[in-house]
């Protein structure tokens, strides 16, 4: 029996890869998309901006491999693992967000969230990131 971490791991007709690094980072894949998390707090992520480059950076390097122009950072309380368990894609992702939370939600900024999570003290929220402002 081989338990080699990149082996994948049937889930009923689809599978995943879980791949646990150093830094609390742990990323699940399936073909379609990346379940990525890190050791840091939804809000430590929205009010720290050098965090928030340093993990977007990431997050692009690996939209990228899957060919998307978008990633989507969510909070503490949402995640995208039964997506990636169920085989589904992003697009499928952000459209089951946005019938969840509502269209406006995808006009929010980090800073809006920031500044919501400040005066309401909740977790929630997300943020599609299309790295208009990173480069290669």
């Amino acid at each position: 029996m081989n338990f080699d971490p990149f082996d994948p791991v049937a889930i009923g007709d689809e599978e995943y890869i879980e791949v646990s690094g150093p830094g609390g980072f742990d990323f699940i894949f399936n073909k379609h998309m990346c379940d990525f998390n890190s050791c840091f707090r939804w809000y430590s992520f929205l009010e720290n901006p050098e965090l928030q480059l340093e993990l977007r950076s990431i997050c692009k390097e690996i939209a990228d491999y899957f060919s998307s122009d978008f990633t989507i950072y969510i909070g503490d309380s949402y995640g995208a693992l039964d997506y990636v368990f169920e085989g589904r894609d992003m697009e499928y992702y952000k459209a089951d967000l946005i019938r969840r939370f509502g269209e406006d939600q995808t006009k929010c900024t980090l800073e809006d969230l920031l500044e919501r999570s400040d005066k309401e003290r909740k977790s929630d929220g997300y943020f599609i990131d299309s790295f208009n402002d990173l480069k290669n």
